[in-house]
C-alpha cells in the first residue's frame, strides 16, 4: 500500500497495523509478474540461453535458433500446448512457458547410373533417381539392363565388382550408384583335370 496512487507517497506493507490521525487513502501497489522462455532443442543439439523477466503485458521476441539437428532442417518453434511459431515471431506468455523446436527431415537424391548400360530393354535412359529421406535404407532391388550382360548389383564406383551393396543407409548428402554386371558371353575357364597313372610293378 501507499499514500499515493503513483507509489510516491508512505509505503505501508500488505496486512500490516498502522496508525493515522486523520482520513487517510490507501492505494494499492502492483509488482507486474514476470516468466521465462525455457528452449527445448527436441532432439538436436546444442543450448539457447532462457529469455528472463518476461512481462505478461508485453510481447517478446524470439531469438535466432542455435540448435542443429543432423539429417533435419529447423522449422519453426511450438509450446507445450502445440501452438506454433514462426522462427522470428514474438510471444506473449502469462506463464513459465517451454518453446521446442520443430524439425524437418531432410532428404536427398540417390541417382542409379546403369553404367553402360540402360534402365531397361525399353527404356534407354542411362540414369534414374529417387529421394531418399535421411536414415532410411536405399532400395537396392531396383534393376538395370545391358545387353548381353547379367545385372549383378549396385556399386559405389563403377569397377566394385566385389564390393556390391547389400545395404545402404541414407546419409547427409546424395548418392550416386553403379550398376555392376559380368558378361554372360565371356569364355569360362576350367582347370585342366590332373592325369592319374597307374603302374603295375611285377615282383
Amino acid at each position: 500500500w501507499n499514500t499515493e496512487a503513483d507509489g510516491t507517497g508512505t509505503d505501508y506493507a500488505d496486512k500490516a497495523t498502522i496508525k493515522i490521525t486523520e482520513n487517510t487513502n490507501l492505494y494499492a501497489q502492483w509488482t507486474e509478474k514476470t516468466y521465462t522462455i525455457a528452449f527445448n532443442n527436441n532432439g538436436g543439439t546444442g543450448n539457447m540461453s532462457s529469455l528472463e523477466n518476461v512481462k505478461a503485458t508485453e510481447r517478446r521476441k524470439l531469438p535466432a535458433n542455435t540448435f542443429t539437428k543432423t539429417g533435419y532442417t529447423f522449422a519453426g518453434w511450438e509450446d507445450e500446448n502445440h501452438s506454433t511459431y514462426d522462427a522470428t515471431d514474438t510471444v506473449q506468455i502469462t506463464v513459465d512457458t517451454t518453446i521446442i523446436a520443430k524439425w524437418t527431415i531432410d532428404s536427398h537424391t540417390v541417382t542409379y547410373n546403369c553404367n553402360g548400360g540402360q534402365v531397361s530393354s525399353s527404356n534407354t535412359d542411362t540414369t534414374f533417381t529417387e529421394d531418399v529421406n535421411y536414415n532410411d535404407l536405399i532400395d537396392l532391388t531396383k534393376t538395370a539392363y545391358k545387353e548381353g550382360y547379367d545385372f549383378d548389383g549396385w556399386a559405389l564406383s563403377t569397377d566394385q565388382t566385389n564390393e556390391i551393396q547389400t545395404q545402404i543407409t541414407m546419409t547427409t548428402t546424395p548418392i550416386t550408384l553403379n550398376a555392376i554386371y559380368t558378361d554372360r558371353t565371356a569364355p569360362t575357364t576350367t582347370a585342366p583335370t590332373a592325369e592319374t597313372t597307374t603302374n603295375t610293378i611285377m615282383l
